[in-house]
């Protein structure tokens, strides 16, 4: 397994000393995927990829922890793309705010800055403040929910109707359907050509670029290559080369929806990126599923490229910071 490797020395002294000594945070490697599965299995969140223990691997993947307290769970994981942040996922469980609070400000001791991430509501923020803790919602600049998880109809997606499709329509007749196709994935036959295809687009470009593009897509195909997980795919051919894939998890936590973690077309090809996303709905719909959460995004051009597929329903989520200067906090 390839696991990516942190770098120590970008955080502060003695970072991982002080977040390994704190009293009930584990940490957690792949094979450790039951349990989160049976953790996760209690949440009632409206976003399926937060209940996901593909995705917390996944975005933990330079390490991952979990809090347990007496009747409430919570994920830490280190930011997978800055370097002095942690990320704190949604509590699981009937929340004390006092014990939460004391938790948060063991977190602190770390030095690391503290996001709170992929919280659907700002129902926390009262409660946690009269015990010391101020956090406040910003704009999430980094990662794939400054706009909100988009969840599709996997019928509605291939049958196409209405008004809403019609820019879908349009770059699907672009596709000449004789020089396609398609198949699943296996991914120890294919895992080198799906590397090779998106590695294409970090071609003459920095560490640090290539590190944050390809990192994410390594983890998943090993993810899923592991077996560990419930990951499928599709790889689509167009003129015998290889123009898009898509990869995708049904959990078991809820057979009716899957998450999209991935996928890609070649932009040089017309229509082919459109094409991917139906494809995929498709195949899910064949196996009797009925929805499919695209996540978030992370810029404009992404969130207006998922939502041309006519979402079912938009799931918005919050990244929470603790207040610099509580006393200039009005």
């Amino acid at each position: 397994m390839n696991m990516t490797i942190l770098r120590q020395h970008s955080y502060p002294p003695q970072f991982l000393d002080i977040i390994n000594s704190i009293k009930g945070l584990s940490k957690l490697d792949w094979k450790d995927v039951d349990s989160i599965c049976e953790m996760l299995a209690c949440s009632d969140a409206a976003d399926s990829y937060v209940k996901s223990a593909c995705y917390m691997l996944f975005t933990g993947r330079r390490g991952l922890w979990l809090y347990r307290a007496n009747k409430w769970q919570s994920f830490v994981c280190l930011h997978p793309n800055i370097n002095d942040r942690l990320l704190i996922f949604p509590p699981v469980g009937e929340l004390d705010f006092a014990e939460y609070a004391a938790f948060v400000k063991k977190l602190r001791k770390s030095g690391a800055k503290l996001d709170f991430c992929r919280f659907e509501n700002l129902d926390i923020i009262a409660p946690l403040g009269a015990v010391g803790v101020k956090l406040v919602p910003v704009i999430e600049q980094k990662l794939d929910w400054m706009y909100p998880c988009v969840i599709l109809s996997t019928e509605r997606v291939v049958a196409l109707i209405g008004a809403g499709f019609e820019n879908v329509r349009g770059r699907l007749r672009q596709i000449d359907q004789k020089s396609v196709v398609v198949r699943d994935i296996d991914i120890k036959r294919d895992k080198e050509e799906i590397t090779n295809f998106v590695g294409r687009w970090a071609k003459n470009k920095d560490a640090q670029y290539i590190e944050n593009y390809l990192s994410p897509y390594i983890c998943l195909l090993d993810l899923m290559e592991s077996g560990l997980v419930t990951l499928y795919g599709r790889l689509i051919y167009y003129n015998n080369k290889l123009s898009g894939f898509s990869i995708y998890e049904r959990p078991a936590s809820d057979l009716n929806i899957a998450n999209a973690f991935s996928f890609i077309g070649d932009h040089d090809t017309k229509g082919m990126s459109e094409y991917v996303v139906w494809d995929m709905c498709q195949k899910l719909l064949s196996d009797k599923v009925s929805k499919v959460n695209l996540g978030g995004s992370e810029n404009f051009g992404l969130n207006r490229f998922k939502n041309k597929f006519d979402p079912i329903k938009l799931v918005k989520i919050y990244t929470l910071n603790e207040v610099k200067n509580p006393a200039n906090d009005l």
